[in-house]
């Protein structure tokens, strides 16, 4: 890499000297050159994007890196608070703070040889309904080589975890489908179940955050219950459906309509089911 950058000064400065550019204008083109090898590739390493998603209120660019050099390797990905300039960025010219996590811990490790190791840039806090990224650089060292690392525009899938068009549930893994809302007494009753989808059992505790508006505008809180609970929470097996009854309290029997039901909870993260438009039956 330092063998490319001086031949190009070289190259450059005799290419300035025949051609009478401002020193201005010449170290332009230096920069733009110096980006475009900085932005090749991370130095002996293959990083390969295989998803992208939203996850939370934040989207999980999923990748994998591969040391493709003899020997064991160390990578690092910087963050805002080490100095870096890891960051991503929407179509909008938005930025957003970026976490990086290798093999499932921190922004370090050191890489076995032709060994690919999952790796996850979590963008955060990505409004809702956003399509797209235009960008994410990644910058760090590899081998203790310094890389600045362009990932270009990346589309951003939503989960199909729901079974109506109105409810949104923010954790990819989890899908919810309601069964049914009606009216017992002064309360409200929404009946569904939830599914782990993942390969691992998983642990989900109601979180604040929890709200519900009617349709004329008057406040309520959301209580959860579910089928199989203790007091950390409810334990969902792959694959196998649980009871889950939210109750909305003390109701006046003139509202059988809801602009808002928002349940909040917690499963190593904060995450939401959102039902918009909720009709009692």
């Amino acid at each position: 890499m330092r063998t490319k950058f001086i031949l190009i000064f070289i190259a450059l400065f005799y290419y300035g000297g025949m051609q009478e550019i401002s020193a201005q204008k010449w170290l332009k083109s230096l920069g733009k050159i110096a980006d475009q090898i900085l932005s090749t590739g991370i130095p002996n390493v293959n990083l390969n994007v295989t998803k992208c998603e939203y996850w939370g209120d934040d989207v999980a660019l999923r990748f994998t890196v591969t040391n493709v050099s003899s020997k064991d390797l160390e990578l690092w990905f910087s963050d805002e608070l080490a100095g870096g300039k890891t960051s991503a960025y929407d179509n909008n010219n938005n930025k957003y703070e970026v976490d990086i996590y290798l093999g499932n811990k921190g922004n370090i490790i050191v890489l076995p040889t032709n060994i690919p190791v999952k790796g996850c840039a979590m963008i955060r806090k990505v409004p809702r309904g956003t399509q797209s990224l235009r960008q994410v650089v990644l910058t760090g060292k590899s081998g203790g080589e310094t890389f600045d690392y362009k990932i270009g525009s990346q589309t951003i899938t939503y989960a199909k975890n729901t079974n109506k068009s109105n409810i949104f549930c923010s954790l990819p893994i989890l899908t919810y489908n309601m069964n049914k809302c009606y009216r017992n007494g002064n309360n409200i009753i929404i009946e569904g179940t939830a599914i782990n989808n993942d390969n691992k059992q998983i642990n989900l505790y109601s979180s604040d955050g929890s709200v519900v508006y009617d349709v004329e505008g008057n406040r309520y809180d959301l209580f959860c219950e579910y089928a199989s609970e203790t007091y950390q929470g409810a334990f969902l097996e792959n694959g196998i459906p649980m009871r889950v009854s939210f109750t909305i309290k003390d109701v006046p029997a003139s509202i059988s309509q809801f602009s808002l039901a928002k349940y909040s909870f917690r499963c190593d993260g904060n995450y939401y089911i959102e039902i918009r438009n909720l009709q009692v039956q």
